[in-house]
């Protein structure tokens, strides 16, 4: 019997104005560069949920469980959909993502939320057809082979929840200015 392939962290770091955040995803692939292959393929995927005025300034690939170290690789991309008047950050589009046991696997993603993408409340229905096609799409090409959660199991599809979240930026009671990784 093979073993299994390593696990990878990425990190994915993004900005809008002075707030930065990251989104973290796991991957198993067998080498460092093949999990540089996949952080590009989920860069992809997040830059066509987020809008032109969030920057993609970085991603980090380190070895999971491990150290925080890694390889901190630049991207100096935007987001893809139209920027609009948004809501303040913590609003949020949560995703989930079925594990084959236990509860799934969360993203919250700051695209940001504007008024013209919701309605009471709840994002639209063209919205979340949008969002839900772009995630489908990302599912359905070879990039998103080994897409894992934290326990090592492996992910094969992420569900838009149509009610707007909410999430603050980070635990803590001050404000941070600087880039995170």
């Amino acid at each position: 019997m093979s073993a299994a392939p390593p696990f990878w962290q990425i990190d994915i770091q993004k900005r809008l104005g002075t707030e930065f955040w990251t989104n973290v995803w796991h991957v198993a692939r067998s080498t460092q560069a093949a999990a540089q292959t996949a952080a590009s393929a989920i860069v992809e995927l997040e830059r066509g949920l987020h809008t032109t005025d969030v920057e993609f300034t970085s991603y980090r690939v380190a070895p999971f469980p491990g150290p925080a170290e890694g390889t901190i690789i630049p991207i100096g991309l935007t987001g893809v959909q139209n920027a609009v008047n948004y809501i303040p950050l913590f609003n949020v589009m949560r995703v989930d993502f079925p594990a084959p046991t236990g509860r799934p696997s969360r993203k919250y993603w700051r695209l940001p939320v504007s008024e013209v993408m919701i309605e009471n409340g709840v994002f639209t229905p063209a919205m979340v057809t949008a969002y839900q096609s772009n995630i489908d799409s990302y599912f359905a090409s070879p990039g998103s082979a080994g897409l894992i959660d934290v326990d090592g199991q492996l992910l094969v599809s992420g569900r838009v929840i149509p009610s707007v979240g909410m999430r603050q930026l980070r635990r803590g009671s001050r404000r941070r200015l600087q880039p995170i990784i």
